[in-house]
């Protein structure tokens, strides 16, 4: 039986922390994927760094089978943290391509268990 799973608002993270956030890209074409793994790459430099204190881990993947796949897995201290991370101008860049870049774009938000 196939299981239903209904996809977050990315840019309406959760209240408390820490938060993680699992997104999935399923680019629109190989050409693409290089692109959006170019850009979340400089944004993991980033988030990854003292520019974004908030943030815990990013982690970009890419499908081992099917590089048109692309997994981002990302962790901040709480929603005002991620809130920051979303004023990245490399994350905004990768927003305002995401029709041209992603086919697919599912995003989910955990507490930690």
């Amino acid at each position: 039986m196939p299981v239903n799973i209904t996809p977050d608002n990315l840019m309406e993270p959760p209240s408390g922390g820490p938060i993680n956030l699992v997104v999935t890209i399923k680019a629109t074409s190989e050409k693409a994927a290089k692109d959006a793994v170019e850009i979340l790459n400089r944004i993991s430099k980033k988030a990854n760094s003292s520019e974004e204190p908030g943030c815990l881990f990013y982690k970009v993947m890419q499908g081992a089978h099917d590089p048109t796949y692309i997994s981002i897995v990302e962790q901040y201290k709480d929603g005002q943290a991620m809130g920051q991370h979303t004023e990245n101008p490399d994350f905004k860049e990768l927003i305002s391509k995401k029709d041209e870049l992603c086919a697919e774009l599912f995003a989910k938000y955990y507490y930690d268990a």
